[in-house]
């Protein structure tokens, strides 16, 4: 008898260290009833024995995520025993059943599912998630008569269909699983424990589908959500980083969608706070989060600060970072790395991300989600050594690299990615350049025209560069082709992307000189000059005050260099003397209006609001100061700088109001 008890003790343990099989063994009913000989003699069993035997009913119950009733009765026939000997023994679901709960089974059987549900994401077992949604639903269906916690059905019920749609790529099942985690929300009380945690998946369930091809409005929702979860954590709970990570992720989407700058600040302050919380294990996953944020901030703004510290803190994370975040870690590297050379010139940091993105892509499986960005990424670097060295041999490697990257998001999205396609179409242009093969363009602009699409992506700011590789490709043609309605096209897309309101500043100025040169070579100065005022308009824009004067002089130098005497050229072409002195003064006198604009007398605006010219002369003195290393005070001042002085020309009503900046 000792043997056999001991012999189910070892199953019921090696099923709490994550083993089913050992309590759903056939043998191990065959040993229960070795035990207890017959049901009437269980009164004269030992109570070890009555533990035993009632511990592994109940483990083949759980193992069953609640659809085995007979295990259930069985188990709660032997407890009921136990509980006269020892109700600490007597575990807290069946003990409140036997209290008269009559509404734990449905809630264990939503427990279960939870376990269900999870075990099967990691895998690709719908059926099982099936069955687990299949006990969630009668478990709420019950609500009403077994006084089950309906939040808490609710929310589980959304994570399986959450779980489904991963799975299946169903729709309908990200729509239910917004709907239910809707409803768990609006029906939890503020003392429910796991209030924030449900916030949190209704965010994630709403930013997927954003990711999906919903309405921006999810996106607000999630990020709303994300707030509101990470609020409900206590300031030092040990899990807050992942909150704080999750909603700077989401603030940096909705910065790429809306260009708000407020959103891509918040979201490089909640990855500082998430780091310097982080446990080792997460640290490498938050430095690589945090240098993504700012090297998106870089693209926008140009401060070489934040493209410094984004490369120093994804070196660190791609060093330390495990097997299982290696991949992600190495490639954001290897674009960091690339962007710094393009924006220095250092042909060592090009090499490096040549070296990080081999590295990454030598180790990516096949069907990891992470391997078509590693493949874009090394593509492009490898692009960019092409342009520098004129080795045949990296474009021919980076094209091979981009095709596999399609490749790769074609199967796992059923469609090729817009942004690989438009990547491989760049490429393509440059081969063209070498072979001159007329079936090397005509795929450099199908590739172009796929990456375009529809209006989808229309609001992400990365669409106005496909709109300006399908541009490049058709001009090229119509160099050879001279076909209008290529011209015509191209110049219409350059607007598009010129005129986009997320995109970088410098990527719209980029685009509103190229229709302006294009345009100017074939269709006259006159068809030019709109679009050479557009892009001296942006040139302010670009080299804004919130970063040093350094980077200021860098991005003028690089994207304005000769365009106001190019625009001042086009203007004088059509007769226009005086605009083109205006246009000639506006973009080579940016630096001195901004120092102009700092230094304008305050005397009637004191007059008028005293409090807010004292704020000006001290955001004015602030912006005089060095640059701290961190960067971020500059870029507070210049934001400081900028509310107070709008509001001082509504502060000021007399005769100079107009000249006041």
């Amino acid at each position: 008898m000792h043997e056999l008890v001991g012999r189910l003790s070892d199953r019921i343990r090696a099923f709490e260290r994550g083993d089913a099989a050992a309590v759903l063994d056939d043998e191990a009913l065959r040993e229960v009833e070795q035990l207890i000989g017959s049901p009437t003699g269980r009164r004269t069993l030992s109570v070890p024995t009555v533990h035993a035997v009632a511990w592994l009913h109940w483990c083949r119950y759980r193992a069953s995520s609640g659809g085995d009733a007979w295990s259930w009765k069985a188990a709660v026939g032997w407890f009921r025993i136990v509980l006269e000997i020892d109700p600490e023994q007597v575990p807290a679901p069946i003990r409140a059943y036997l209290a008269g709960d009559l509404g734990v089974e449905a809630l264990l059987r939503a427990e279960y599912a939870l376990e269900l549900t999870q075990t099967a994401m990691l895998g690709t077992d719908e059926a099982a998630l099936a069955r687990a949604t299949g006990l969630l639903e009668r478990a709420a269906e019950g609500d009403a008569n077994a006084g089950v916690n309906r939040p808490v059905i609710l929310w589980v019920l959304g994570q399986a269909d959450r779980a489904r749609f991963a799975l299946t790529d169903d729709r309908r099942y990200l729509d239910q699983a917004v709907a239910r985690l809707r409803a768990a929300v609006a029906a939890a009380g503020p003392d429910e424990p796991d209030l924030g945690q449900m916030h949190a998946d209704l965010a994630g369930a709403l930013q997927r589908r954003y990711e999906a091809g919903a309405e921006a409005a999810d996106l607000d929702e999630a990020v709303a959500g994300w707030r509101e979860g990470l609020r409900l954590h206590s300031a030092d709970a040990p899990d807050r980083v992942g909150p704080q990570s999750n909603l700077a992720l989401a603030l940096r989407m909705r910065f790429e969608q809306l260009g708000v700058r407020d959103d891509i600040d918040q979201a490089v302050t909640l990855g500082r706070e998430a780091l310097r919380t982080a446990t080792p294990a997460l640290r490498a996953v938050v430095q690589s989060n945090l240098a993504g944020a700012l090297l998106l901030r870089f693209r926008h703004t140009g401060a070489t600060a934040d493209l410094d510290e984004a490369v120093a803190l994804g070196r660190e994370a791609a060093e330390a970072a495990d097997e299982e975040r290696q991949l992600g870690c190495r490639s954001n590297l290897c674009l960091a790395l690339m962007i710094r050379h393009m924006a220095s010139g250092a042909a060592a940091d090009l090499d490096d991300a040549i070296r990080w993105g081999r590295t990454a892509a030598e180790a990516a499986p096949r069907d990891a989600p992470e391997r078509p960005a590693v493949l874009t990424n090394l593509a492009g670097a490898l692009h960019v050594r092409f342009h520098r060295t004129r080795n045949l041999r990296d474009l021919d490697a980076a094209i091979d690299y981009a095709r596999q990257a399609v490749a790769a998001t074609a199967s796992d999205r059923g469609a090729p990615d817009r942004g690989a396609l438009s990547d491989l179409s760049m490429l393509l242009l440059s081969y063209f350049d070498i072979d001159r093969s007329r079936d090397t363009l005509e795929e450099a602009i199908a590739a172009a025209r796929q990456g375009v699409g529809g209006s989808a992506n229309a609001t992400h700011p990365s669409y106005s560069s496909h709109l300006a590789n399908l541009a490049e490709g058709l001009l090229e043609r119509y160099r050879h082709d001279a076909a209008e309605a290529d011209l015509t096209e191209a110049l219409a897309l350059l607007h598009r992307a010129a005129h986009h309101p997320s995109a970088p500043v410098a990527r719209r100025l980029d685009a509103a000189r190229s229709h302006a040169e294009a345009a100017a070579r074939w269709r006259g100065l006159e068809a030019a000059l709109p679009m050479y005022r557009v892009a001296v308009g942006l040139v302010p824009l670009m080299a804004w005050r919130g970063i040093t004067r350094e980077d200021r002089q860098r991005l003028l130098h690089v994207s304005g260099s000769g365009l106001a005497c190019d625009a001042a050229a086009g203007a004088i072409g059509t007769a226009a003397p005086d605009l083109a002195v205006a246009l000639l003064e506006q973009g080579r006198g940016v630096l001195w209006s901004q120092l102009l604009e700092s230094r304008t007398d305050l005397s009637a605006l004191r007059t008028a609001d005293q409090r807010l010219a004292d704020r000006l002369a001290h955001v004015r003195r602030q912006l005089d100061a060095p640059v701290s290393a961190a960067a971020e005070r500059p870029r507070m001042r210049a934001s400081d700088f900028d509310r107070p002085a709008a509001r001082s020309r509504l502060a000021l009503r007399g005769p100079d109001a107009g000249n006041a900046w």
